[in-house]
């Protein structure tokens, strides 16, 4: 899936006000943009009171590039969430 699709598909996620189900079971592996839209899905969904929702642990590709990015907090704040259902 490209970075546009995951985009759109976020859009129409967040529009339909609903909770946000993340699912990792198809990453193979992830960029910087990849955690800009993550980043930016999560404001968002603040915004509208929306939750997120992980549909399974956070893979460790994604940590690792969420480490070398710096935006580590990102990623524990919604792996957090996602152990202990709040």
């Amino acid at each position: 899936m490209t970075i546009t699709e995951i985009h759109s598909n976020l859009l129409e996620s967040v529009s339909a006000d609903a909770p946000l189900v993340l699912s990792f079971s198809e990453t193979d592996s992830v960029d910087l943009t990849f955690l800009q839209l993550l980043y930016a899905a999560k404001q968002s969904c603040a915004g509208r009171n929306i939750p997120i929702e992980l549909a399974e642990p956070v893979p460790e590709a994604l940590l690792r590039v969420a480490e070398e990015a710096g935006v580590q907090a990102l990623i524990q704040d919604l792996t957090t969430k996602h152990t202990t259902g709040n």
